[in-house]
């Protein structure tokens, strides 16, 4: 029996969601370096120049709270992802319809629903994306601004 012209597209939509949640754990897996690479800096550059901390100190204590706020957003739990079809609603869905769809509609139906999934889920990826790129940027800024603080205390 020939396989559904739609096999493709359905193996193509699970594909692309498989990359995307691996896409999610590598990002926020990334995060918690970041957060824990900031937290190593304010120790080790920090605790020279808390005894006499002056505006560049401060605006490094305020870089590491912004790379804490921005690595948080990216690895709370945040609701809504999708990455796969609810067994019981497809057959539902399927069972509701007369006459039962053939295999070649179900796999039509399930890979258009993935890949609206993948969309939605793409959104969201995107915005954490911009959060972890700003707690980097921020983790340079804070190692800078404490150099700077020791050095304008020599």
């Amino acid at each position: 029996m020939a396989g559904s012209v739609f096999e493709v597209p359905y193996a193509e939509s699970v594909r692309m969601l498989t990359q995307q949640a691996a896409a999610l754990d590598n990002l926020r897996s990334r995060a918690s370096t970041i957060l824990a690479a900031a937290a190593l800096v304010t120790t080790f550059l920090g605790a020279q120049a808390f005894a006499k901390l002056n505006a560049w100190g401060w605006a490094a204590i305020a870089a590491l709270f912004g790379v804490l706020g921005c690595t948080l957003w990216v690895l709370w739990p945040w609701k809504g992802w999708a990455y796969g079809q609810s067994a019981t609603q497809m057959i539902r869905g399927f069972e509701a319809v007369e006459p039962p769809p053939d295999l070649e509609r179900v796999h039509r139906a399930t890979a258009m629903s993935l890949e609206l999934d993948f969309r939605n889920n793409e959104v969201k990826l995107e915005r954490l994306s911009w959060a972890f790129r700003l707690a980097c940027i921020l983790t340079v800024a804070e190692t800078a601004l404490w150099i700077v603080n020791l050095e304008s205390l020599t």
